[in-house]
């Protein structure tokens, strides 16, 4: 009926993929309605005992086959993303996924492991607090909030970068299409309004 919605990030896109059984159907269950957010990447993040000052360094030391790095949990977008980085440079690293991105964070600072890709707005505290060091961002530009943590594509993979995501707003599959429509007028008014901007 248009009351009832879920906002929801790219997990919805990915959980069928990871798990066997789901009590919905991504395709049949749900009517998109907007996208409201979209991620513009992810924070490499290192422990400060970690050698690695530089994407540079961290591809070198992977292929030596010694990296292992932390994520929110398998088939979550912390894991994927450290996946694609692994591809791309053609190294290998040992995925340690924790229940949540915080216990993964955590991990990161007690030298559990020595990486994580994390997005962007939880990384800030930990860099400027000196608790972890940004090695890189996987976003097309710099992150103005970083500014001197370099992209992934100019400090030693040329051609990589992956947004962090999206946010997107569902409703039930069975909601009147005038409905769906009133709501994403509505939605796309609101994220272009110069206040929510």
């Amino acid at each position: 009926d248009g009351y009832t919605l879920l906002h929801v990030s790219t997990s919805i896109a990915i959980n069928p993929s990871v798990y066997k059984k789901l009590p919905y159907d991504t395709q049949r269950d749900l009517a998109p309605v907007t996208f409201v957010a979209l991620g513009s990447g992810y924070v490499v993040l290192a422990g400060n005992n970690f050698p690695a000052k530089s994407i540079k360094d961290l591809i070198d030391i992977a292929r030596g086959g010694k990296v292992a790095y932390s994520s929110g949990g398998i088939g979550n977008s912390t894991h994927l993303i450290a996946e694609m980085f692994s591809r791309a440079a053609g190294v290998t690293m040992a995925h340690v996924p924790y229940k949540g991105v915080a216990p993964a964070i955590n991990a990161l600072m007690v030298g559990e492991v020595p990486i994580m890709f994390i997005p962007p707005t939880a990384a800030v505290p930990l860099v400027k607090s000196g608790r972890l060091r940004a090695l890189g961002f996987t976003g097309k530009s710099r992150w103005s909030v970083l500014p001197d943590t370099p992209t992934i594509m100019e400090s030693g993979l040329p051609g990589f970068h992956k947004d962090s995501g999206w946010n997107a707003w569902l409703a039930p599959a069975k909601t009147p299409a005038a409905i769906i429509e009133r709501l994403q007028r509505a939605a796309h008014a609101s994220v272009h309004s110069p206040k929510v901007a």
